[in-house]
């Protein structure tokens, strides 16, 4: 495993949790240009299931900054269970393509450490995923923690 633990990772639950009694469902792209044309409408029902939205309402958005992104020098990103897919495309752009990413590690599944198959085939997809958010990618070669050295996550 390359991963190695530090005493100081702070937790940014940017969806909520359920210790909180709050969680943030919806549809996140605000970047596409279909969010755009729907906004433009002015039909509100059209946007309000957009994570945007709900982002507003509390502060663990601007928190992500205040507590991440502006504060430190470099930092990791630890995908856990996420399928980096086209709803936080948004948000994952911002983190993912600043200039203080270290590594970019896409932890595996423990329940499937028996079935590389599928262990490799659950990795591809993540790569893909990343792919599509990595604007550079050389960045996503370079930064992204191979399979090979990935650990699995219970």
């Amino acid at each position: 495993m390359e991963y190695q633990t530090k005493q100081n990772i702070e937790v940014n639950y940017i969806h909520g949790s359920l210790e909180n009694d709050w969680i943030v469902f919806g549809y996140g792209d605000d970047t596409d240009e279909n969010y755009q044309i729907m906004r433009d409408l002015e039909i509100d029902e059209l946007i309000e299931n957009y994570k945007n939205q709900a982002y507003s309402k509390y502060d663990n958005y601007s928190q992500l900054y205040e507590r991440a992104l502006n504060k430190y020098n470099e930092y990791d990103v630890l995908v856990i269970g996420h399928s980096l897919g086209k709803t936080d495309k948004a948000l994952l752009s911002e983190i993912i393509n600043s200039s203080k990413l270290g590594k970019f590690y896409c932890f595996k599944r423990k329940d499937l450490e028996h079935t590389p198959e599928f262990v490799e085939k659950e990795f591809d997809v993540l790569n893909k995923m990343a792919s599509r958010i990595f604007s550079n990618e050389l960045d996503k070669r370079k930064k992204m923690v191979p399979l090979s050295k990935s650990a699995f996550f219970p």
